[in-house]
């Protein structure tokens, strides 16, 4: 409702420039907060085969969680998404059917694959305050192999 009352004012003078730059302070504070800038991707390691769990920096007052392949984004890298209050689970397209989100919006990946390894965004919508993105990096790598 802020950005719209914003961007409805078309006038020029002090007011309109004072709320132009106070909208464009919004826009900047919001997408860095997430594009999640200065935070390194945290390196999760883990066996084909196995489960991993890749945990999400989830506030107390968290609303819905959403996971993406790779480092963007976008509905066509999304994985799965969460809504808190009701438990329930959508599924995104890229969903392998081996994902589920925990109660704590961690992503769980089960029966691990070597081409699960990369990158996974997490982005998270609270009740009150700025969603905010950040990055986890899987490293699946082949364990020892058994002979029957």
């Amino acid at each position: 409702m802020m950005m719209r009352a914003l961007l409805s004012n078309q006038r020029c003078g002090r007011n309109g420039s004072l709320q132009w730059f106070t909208l464009t302070a919004w826009l900047s504070v919001w997408i860095l907060v997430t594009a999640g800038l200065g935070s390194r991707a945290e390196v999760v390691n883990a066996v084909a085969g196995q489960t991993a769990g890749l945990t999400a920096p989830v506030p107390a007052n968290i609303l819905v969680v959403s996971w993406f392949r790779g480092t963007a984004v976008a509905d066509a890298q999304r994985i799965v998404t969460y809504i808190v209050p009701t438990s329930i689970q959508n599924n995104g397209a890229r969903s392998t059917g081996r994902e589920s989100v925990g109660h704590d919006g961690s992503l769980w990946i089960r029966d691990l694959r070597t081409s699960d390894s990369g990158y996974y965004t997490v982005h998270v919508i609270p009740y009150v305050g700025l969603p905010s993105m950040v990055t986890r990096q899987l490293r699946v790598y082949d364990g020892p192999h058994r002979s029957l």
